[in-house]
């Protein structure tokens, strides 16, 4: 592939100067990050993102608080029924005694400092 076309776009020029030490610092110039940018787009025909209008603050992933804690309290579910399906431990915490246990499915438990 030859390098015989030019893309000029214009930004602010502390904008520029933000985005050049970003490149810099994942190892490349700013040219490479846009080109690489192109390829991933014309490669997956979708931009390399997902552009979404929120009122909400994204987080982890691009996910809101509430959103992160349900996938994780939904993955946590997940893994303890399959978990169970396997005759696995599930990790547990007995308050009463601040001692943390491994329970089997039989119900027998297994205490980490090694006492019954």
């Amino acid at each position: 592939m030859l390098n015989d076309a030019r893309i000029t776009i214009r930004v602010g020029s502390e904008f520029k100067s933000q985005v050049e030490r970003t490149a810099e610092q994942l190892g490349m110039n700013l040219t490479t990050a846009i080109t690489m940018f192109l390829f991933q787009m014309e490669r997956d025909k979708a931009l390399p993102f997902k552009p979404a209008i929120t009122a909400t603050r994204r987080g982890i992933a691009g996910l809101s608080q509430g959103e992160l804690d349900a996938a994780v309290k939904g993955a946590v579910r997940a893994d303890h029924a399959r978990g169970s399906e396997l005759g696995l431990p599930d990790a547990r915490y007995d308050i009463s005694t601040n001692r943390a246990y491994l329970e089997y499915p039989d119900g027998q438990r297994e205490y980490a400092d090694g006492k019954q």
